[in-house]
């Protein structure tokens, strides 16, 4: 950082608003362009190069010398609890370059959604704060800590997982999540309120705060100071107010079917928390909002002034042969517990065929990604956000995107004969494909990335659909109401595809 070469990675901190202390405070650092700085300086120190590959320092490429793994980039330094370095990160110079942010890979040492940025630092802050405050990135933890919020975290180019989760509940009871005040934040911080509801336990829960338009931490502290910040964190949302905004804010909500199924949902986001005491106060505070919005008696004022009761019908309820009110369409009327098994059984069939249609299209994006590793390259965003339930096929993906982020070259057979040389022949052999240079290109670039997109796509809509179908299902099993049938028996297609 400080040597000639690092002129460009200073002058990016300088326009951060960061000075040489506080490169020394964060241990910031600046990686080469030449690509082989940190191999020479470790061959000094008499490192092995199969350390360097097993700490993801070095990468391997056939055909091609051993490589650093960051070059020309901004370095962080990622630590384990006890403040031990255990990886790093780093932050593209050129505005251009894709993807932005990358990490060391995983190995024994490091697991991107077991850590959190700045945690063995923040932990003394946030016990003595009473809270935690977890930013987005590198650069908002240096922001929020510079502007004396020395208890602020954030996750390693992830979003938050359960792992971080509890080491945060570990730390304090009711950490504050601070998201960007646009589409992507809200869409972020929704995600974390859902995360969080199956977890939750007496005394611990999330709030959330929401920067404004087009600010971050660190333009909103330079703009408006440290109390600017300290006056959002006061007034962060509790979670149950998160979920109601989701739900409500933006929406129209203006006719009875479309209130019908607000509480629906309500009632569905309830039904994911596990514990029964805390879901039993999420659905009265949620039937409470309901109640003070739509259901509230609004007393009419005749002309003469005097006061006038909503309207009510007189004609009296339809009753049955004994007696009984008929249940009507729409209400939570019981199924019986015959029916009831036999529904639950044709989901579990239906479950299972999803599964299936879900880990084949696992397989044929894998095999699509071997047919042409550059998709990496060009789709290195997509494909980052994939999440791959198959082990070995999620270890694949990284590996492209590290071979991607490191410039290594992407010809399908080098890579091939790379993924063979690290263990990965089964899988390879799974997929159909075999590591040998003659191997014919069998389809046509443009026509293999078509379908790559459209692969993608559908694996994506089928994952999100499959969290939705358990809840749904879970809700049916535990009331057995008509109602939530209705809501379960969309999920009983067999597949998406």
């Amino acid at each position: 950082m400080r040597a000639p070469e690092g002129a460009k990675a200073r002058d990016y901190l300088k326009r951060r608003g960061l000075d040489g202390q506080a490169a020394k405070q964060f241990r910031l650092g600046y990686a080469p362009a030449s690509g082989q700085a940190l191999i020479e300086f470790l061959k000094g120190h008499n490192v092995t190069q199969d350390d360097m590959l097993a700490a993801g320092v070095a990468r391997s490429s056939d055909g091609h010398p051993l490589r650093d793994f960051f070059f020309n980039r901004l370095m962080f330094v990622i630590t384990d609890g006890r403040g031990r370095a255990i990886a790093f990160g780093g932050r593209a110079l050129e505005d251009d370059a894709k993807p932005k942010y990358i990490n060391s890979g995983e190995n024994s040492l490091f697991s991107k959604g077991h850590h959190l940025y700045n945690f063995a630092t923040a932990r003394a802050a946030a016990i003595k704060a009473g809270t935690v405050i977890v930013a987005e990135g590198y650069m908002d933890v240096i922001a929020l800590v510079r502007g004396g919020f020395a208890h602020a975290v954030a996750p390693l180019g992830t979003a938050l997982t359960e792992d971080q989760l509890h080491l945060l509940w570990r730390t304090t009871p009711e950490p504050v999540l601070a998201f960007d005040g646009d589409a992507a934040g809200a869409k972020a911080a929704e995600r974390a309120a859902r995360l969080a509801l199956p977890h939750l336990k007496a005394g611990y829960s999330l709030r959330f705060v929401f920067l404004p338009k087009d600010e971050d931490p660190d333009s909103l502290i330079g703009k408006s100071g440290p109390g600017a910040m300290t006056l959002l964190l006061e007034g962060a949302l509790p979670l149950s107010d998160m979920l109601w905004r989701t739900l409500t804010e933006g929406k129209d909500l203006s006719t009875p079917e479309r209130r019908a199924g607000l509480e629906r949902d309500l009632s569905a986001l309830a039904a994911e928390i596990t514990d029964a005491k805390i879901a039993d106060y999420y659905r009265r505070d949620f039937d409470q909002r309901v109640f003070e919005r739509f259901k509230r008696r609004q007393v009419v004022r005749r002309p003469d002034g005097g006061r006038a009761e909503p309207w009510r019908s007189s004609r009296p309820p339809f009753r049955g042969k004994a007696g009984q009110p008929r249940p009507q369409p729409g209400t939570a009327e019981a199924v019986s517990p015959a029916v009831k098994a036999s529904l639950l059984a044709r989901a579990g069939q239906a479950g299972q065929e999803r599964e299936g249609a879900l880990a084949r299209k696992e397989m044929e994006l894998g095999a699509l990604l071997l047919e042409q590793p550059d998709l990496a390259h060009r789709h290195g965003e997509l494909l980052a956000e994939l999440a791959f339930r198959d082990r070995s096929l999620d270890r694949l993906r990284h590996e492209l995107l590290n071979l991607a982020a490191s410039g290594s070259s992407l010809e399908k057979a080098p890579v091939l004969t790379h993924l063979e040389r690290l263990g990965m022949a089964e899988l390879l052999a799974r997929l159909g494909v075999r590591p040998t240079p003659r191997q014919p290109e069998s389809v046509p670039e443009d026509e293999t990335e078509a379908r790559f997109l459209r692969a993608a796509a559908d694996f994506r809509a089928m994952a999100e659909w499959e969290p939705e179908r358990e809840r749904a299902f879970r809700r049916f099993a535990a009331d057995g109401s008509e109602e939530s049938w209705r809501e379960a028996s969309r999920f009983l297609r067999p597949s998406h595809e």
